[in-house]
């Protein structure tokens, strides 16, 4: 393989990789989202949801 088909391919990877990524970006902003509607939140900021998630506690059953 030369120096273009090499160059080439690493290219073909990094597009399946961005695809990939896009992929799961949006499958995280969709949990983000139903996340916010079900605490009522509003805001932008990813840390400001964080905080308005209330703490669950879990137990574990033996």
């Amino acid at each position: 393989m030369n120096e273009e088909q090499q160059k080439a391919a690493e290219l073909i990877r990094l597009k399946a990789r961005l695809f990939d990524m896009q992929e799961e970006s949006q499958g995280l902003t969709e949990v983000l989202s139903a996340i916010a509607k079900r605490v009522g939140f509003t805001g932008q900021s990813l840390s400001a949801l964080i905080e308005a998630v209330p703490e669950i506690e879990v137990v574990e059953s033996e």
